[in-house]
C-alpha cells in the first residue's frame, strides 16, 4: 500500500523543496538506498505526495493515460519515514 505524507502546517510542495529534490523527468526504476522518490500529483482541490517505493507504484504514478499533473522529487528515507510515523 502507498504511503502519502500530510502536514498540517505547511504545504506538500513547500516541504518538498526544503526536504527534496525535482528531477526532471520521473525515472525509469527505482534505486535502493538512502532515498526515496516521492511523486506530488495535482489532483484540482489538493495535491497528494506519494511515496513510491515499489516498481508497481511507480508503473502505476507513470501511467500515460492519467493526464494529471506531476512532479516527482528525491528525498532521503528516513526524513520521510519520520513525517509517516507521525
Amino acid at each position: 500500500m502507498t504511503d502519502y505524507l500530510n502536514f498540517s502546517a505547511t504545504s506538500k510542495k513547500e516541504w518538498l523543496m526544503v526536504n527534496g529534490v525535482k528531477l526532471e523527468v520521473a525515472p525509469l526504476h527505482l534505486e535502493e538506498g538512502d532515498y526515496v522518490l516521492v511523486c506530488l500529483i495535482d489532483n484540482g482541490l489538493f495535491d497528494a505526495a506519494a511515496v513510491v517505493d515499489s516498481e508497481r507504484d511507480l508503473m502505476d504514478f507513470r501511467d500515460q493515460e492519467d493526464d494529471r499533473p506531476r512532479s516527482w522529487w528525491i528525498v532521503e528515507r528516513k526524513r520521510v519515514q519520520q513525517e509517516i510515523s507521525r
